[in-house]
């Protein structure tokens, strides 16, 4: 994609002339790019190999409103966290709908996702709940929560990203002001960052 600026305005010609409006996330897997958009309340898809750029969660029954979080998922599917209606959808290569997480009360304010892929677990940071709630990928059930809120290690104060690697969950803690690192089923690690 940054090969060519020619690409891209190419690209987004094709969607009608349309230019992203307010972009909050960014994710890659091994051939496209992901942009949450939530002023046009849509995903950008860049593929790079086959140099076009797709829409979704603009029609059908997961039509997007305030998309924050982003992660792809296995074979080319894609997560994304959807604020204003307290789910995450989980879209196809094609953008339709796959699965919906989050039952009525489950999220308030799902902002940033990661997946694991060894545990088929998807990883949901709820600022307003301050913690992180861990769902099933098959199933789209809930199996766990991580956190309360407070200050100390393993706690959480308004919560609002979260990145997966090698088997630890980095979360950024907003409201104290630090990164805090976490094993797979909660447990606190480390913690870098501090107020100033």
């Amino acid at each position: 994609i940054s090969s060519g600026n020619k690409f891209i305005s190419l690209l987004i010609g094709s969607k009608g002339n349309r230019t992203m409006l307010k972009p909050y996330a960014v994710a890659s897997d091994k051939t496209r790019v992901y942009v949450t958009d939530t002023g046009l309340r849509a995903l950008w898809v860049f593929d790079r190999l086959k140099r076009q750029v797709t829409l979704f969660g603009q029609e059908g029954e997961a039509q997007l409103q305030l998309p924050t979080g982003v992660c792809p998922g296995d074979s080319g599917q894609v997560f994304v966290a959807d604020s204003k209606q307290a789910r995450v959808f989980l879209y196809g290569t094609n953008g339709k709908l796959v699965r919906a997480f989050g039952k009525t009360g489950e999220l308030i304010s799902p902002v940033g996702v990661a997946f694991d892929s060894s545990g088929q677990k998807l990883f949901v940071v709820d600022s307003k709940k301050h913690q992180v709630m861990v769902f099933d990928v098959f199933s789209g059930r809930l199996v766990s929560e991580i956190g309360s809120r407070g200050d100390s290690a393993g706690q959480l104060n308004y919560p609002t990203n979260i990145f997966s690697r090698f088997g630890k969950l980095y979360i950024t803690d907003t409201g104290n002001f630090r990164i805090q690192v976490l094993d797979l089923e909660g447990r606190a690690l480390s913690s870098f960052g501090r107020a100033g």
